[in-house]
């Protein structure tokens, strides 16, 4: 989860969308091969708002 998280931080840093976007996208998919999940977007969009609350 940790992991998860840095990666986001590293991508909210990046100005261009189109790379932030690819880069939210790689750490989902990093998040969902270290679980072997498959995870829905309402799940991933819980999971941030979880982990922005902090």
């Amino acid at each position: 989860m940790a992991t998860y998280q840095e990666a986001r931080v590293a991508a909210f840093e990046l100005t261009d969308p189109a790379t932030r976007t690819a880069a939210l996208d790689a750490a989902v998919d990093q998040l969902e091969a270290g679980f072997g999940l498959t995870l829905t977007s309402a799940q991933i969009d819980e999971l941030n708002a979880i982990l922005d609350s902090r």
